[in-house]
């Protein structure tokens, strides 16, 4: 990503029939040099597997999850 990415923001991703075996999911996601709150959620076919909240000028927040 190039840039403070403009709010809100999300992405979606669809995954091959084939790469069902690998189940890791990871995000990680900074707050810019403003106060305020940070989230991110990891979603499997609408199931929310993993969220964080951090709040902050800088805040970092990291979300890992699994298909499985």
């Amino acid at each position: 990503m190039r840039g403070p990415a403009k709010l809100p923001w999300s992405k979606d991703l669809t995954f091959k029939d084939d790469v069902t075996a690998f189940s890791g999911l990871s995000l990680v996601a900074q707050n810019g040099g403003t106060s305020g709150d940070i989230t991110c959620k990891i979603l499997v076919d609408g199931k929310e597997v993993a969220s964080s909240t951090s709040s902050g000028a800088y805040a970092v927040i990291t979300c890992n999850g699994s298909n499985a």
